[in-house]
């Protein structure tokens, strides 16, 4: 999947596909991109396309100093952290694409077949997930040489912290 150009060839639908709802779920506008290629370089085209045409940055100026607010309309490290946990955990035999689904007010990231079952809803609420069984150990340890991933399970408390810390004070 990192050597071969084509990996859906052997791995059906390895791919992420960006999906862009401009006016909601109810609008007729959808924006769709999808990636392909070595699974570590569809991470990076779509975090790099994710940065280019959904993130967007607010500055607020004041008239009474010089310094300036900015704000942006999402957090770049949570959406990073977890689009490449879904392609770190996903189940590379399904014949389903990772997801990326972008609303106004929302990004979601589906990666089949989802979570394994030790993650749990009170240990997410705690930032507690305590997993100890890689789902693509190998996919893992080469996202890490990559240093797009830490691989020791600080996934979640990494992307809730930034989340928590920055929207959620």
């Amino acid at each position: 999947m990192f050597f071969s150009m084509e990996p859906d060839k052997f791995f059906p639908y390895t791919q992420i596909d960006v999906v862009q709802f401009p006016i909601g779920l109810s609008g007729n506008d959808i924006i769709e991109k999808t990636f392909k290629g070595p699974i570590h370089q569809q991470l990076r085209d779509a975090l790099q396309y994710i940065r280019n045409t959904v993130i967007m940055e607010e500055v607020v100026k004041y008239p009474d100093r010089a310094e300036a607010d900015r704000f942006f309309n999402y957090p770049y490290a949570a959406v990073e952290e977890a689009l490449s946990n879904a392609v770190y955990h996903r189940a590379y035999g399904e014949r389903e694409p990772i997801e990326v689904r972008i609303e106004s007010d929302r990004i979601e990231i589906v990666s089949f077949p989802g979570p394994d079952r030790s993650v749990t809803q009170e240990g997410l609420k705690n930032y507690r997930v305590s997993n100890r069984r890689y789902r693509n150990r190998r996919i893992g340890d080469f996202l890490k040489e990559l240093h797009l991933t830490e691989g020791r399970n600080t996934g979640f408390k990494k992307n809730f912290g930034c989340m928590k810390d920055k929207w959620f004070p």
